[in-house]
C-alpha cells in the first residue's frame, strides 16, 4: 500500500482480474510514449525489450543497478558516478543531480533536433 493507503493501479487491476500480469511498462519516444499495465506490447517498439533485475522494491518505487545513462548511444558524462537508479511509477517528478540534469537535457535536445528531419519524425 502507498502512504495514502491506496494500492498502485497495476496492483488493483491485477487483484480485480482486469489484467493477468502484475507488471507495468513505460516507453518514452520522440513522438510521445505510453504506459502499459498488465504486460507489454512490442508492436510499437523499435528495439527488443531490455529487462533489469531489481535491487529492491517497495510500494511504487524500484531500484536498479546503474552503470551509466545513454541517449541514442551517447553516454551522458558523469552518469557513471552513481551505482543505483531509482524508478518511481507513482509520480511525475524526476530528481537528478544538477550536473546529470544538464547533461541529460543537452543530449535530449540534440537527439530531438537531429531527428526532426528524419522520415516519420
Amino acid at each position: 500500500m502507498s502512504v495514502s493507503g491506496q494500492q498502485p493501479i497495476y496492483d488493483a487491476m491485477f487483484d480485480s482480474g482486469i489484467v493477468s500480469e502484475k507488471m507495468f511498462s513505460i516507453c518514452l519516444g520522440k513522438n510521445g510514449g505510453f504506459m502499459q499495465i498488465g504486460g507489454f506490447n512490442t508492436d510499437q517498439h523499435l528495439e527488443d525489450i531490455k529487462w533489469f533485475k531489481m535491487k529492491q522494491s517497495s510500494g511504487t518505487s524500484y531500484k536498479i543497478k546503474l552503470s551509466g545513462v545513454a541517449i541514442n548511444k551517447h553516454f551522458i558524462d558523469g552518469s557513471g558516478d552513481w551505482s543505483t537508479g531509482f524508478i518511481d511509477s507513482g509520480t511525475t517528478f524526476t530528481y537528478l543531480p544538477p550536473k546529470m540534469w544538464d547533461q541529460l537535457m543537452l543530449h535530449f535536445d540534440y537527439f530531438c533536433e537531429e531527428t526532426k528531419s528524419l522520415p516519420n519524425s
